[in-house]
């Protein structure tokens, strides 16, 4: 799975859950898809943020 495949998969899953995704769904949401690494999973995160499409909170991310 490339980056760019990486962050729409995970796109599509936070606005799915309408607002506000913790940490702990982005965890049983990578086991899910088998993604071992932490790594690649922040750098979607990080390039989602720069985008605008979220927000990191204290204990989870803000989708808007």
């Amino acid at each position: 799975m490339t980056q760019t495949e990486l962050e729409e998969k995970l796109l599509r899953f936070l606005k799915g859950e309408k607002g506000f995704v913790t940490d702990a769904q982005i965890s049983q949401w990578k086991l899910m898809q088998g993604i071992s690494s932490d790594l690649s999973v922040d750098d979607a995160l990080d390039s989602l943020k720069k985008q605008g499409f979220i927000s990191l909170k204290d204990n989870g991310i803000i989708v808007h």
